[in-house]
């Protein structure tokens, strides 16, 4: 049919992939919704929901800019002498994919969900409130004290030139018993 489906079970829930066709062919994102949409009204088709699930990278990214990094064994200093942290900002690579994928989708034929373990910390709070706010579901997210959920800091030069420190946490502890 016009949709392609693939059965997988997760945490002991059956779930499928599913993506319209008009999907693949089309990249205008806008257009991709319209013509989906369109052409699912067309066809009366009351397909039960899919659910497009996200497993990887969720990350809560701190930005700071410095002057310059400073070199081994020496000292550096932030951008401005009276402001550290620049931004705080929720996302990760599959994070950012399901966010954009739940703004593509229809809530009435598709769900959208993270796979993750989460540490119950901050940051993992506050990944879960971005979460709800961009309409990604977390009921496949595992809350553990024993883990803490990733983070990431970026250290931002003036030219634009980008120094990561991350510590992966909980995400780098995701395996088949997750």
């Amino acid at each position: 049919g016009a949709y392609s489906r693939v059965p997988v079970t997760m945490l002991g829930r059956a779930v499928r992939f599913c993506a319209p066709a008009s999907h693949v062919r089309r990249r205008n994102p806008l257009r991709l919704r319209r013509n989906a949409v369109a052409h699912r009204a067309a066809q009366g088709a009351q397909r039960p929901p899919g659910t497009i699930l996200g497993i990887g990278s969720n990350v809560v990214d701190s930005f700071f800019n410095v002057r310059a990094l400073p070199r081994r064994g020496e000292k550096g200093f932030f951008a401005a002498p009276d402001r550290i942290l620049d931004a705080r900002v929720v996302g990760g690579v599959t994070l950012n994919h399901l966010a954009w994928a739940n703004a593509l989708t229809d809530p009435h034929t598709s769900r959208v969900e993270l796979l993750a373990l989460q540490g119950e910390d901050e940051a993992g709070r506050r990944i879960r409130r971005e979460c709800d706010a961009q309409g990604v579901g977390t009921r496949f997210v595992r809350v553990s004290p024993e883990h803490c959920s990733a983070e990431t800091y970026v250290l931002s030069e003036p030219d634009g030139e980008r120094t990561l420190l991350m510590a992966s946490g909980a995400t780098a502890s995701i395996d088949e018993a997750t």
